[in-house]
């Protein structure tokens, strides 16, 4: 492996984690922006249960991958 194709790597890797890290972020406002919609109209029973607990899961997934790059 030529020091190119190592340095290449690294980039790669890089760029990767800062895009997961840019997910993370956006996840963190989606879970911490507490707004209520007030609404007469039924709701989808197939709905997700909590887009929160979600949007958290997520967080924890994408901290793993990041933990493991």
């Amino acid at each position: 492996m030529t020091a190119k194709e190592y340095l290449g790597q690294a980039y790669r890797l890089d760029q990767r984690i800062n895009s997961k890290l840019e997910q993370v972020a956006a996840l963190n406002d989606l879970a911490t922006k507490a707004t209520s919609t007030l609404t007469g109209m039924p709701r989808n029973p197939n709905r997700a249960t909590s887009i929160m607990a979600d949007a958290i899961a997520k967080i924890i997934d994408l901290q793993a991958g990041i933990n493991n790059d």
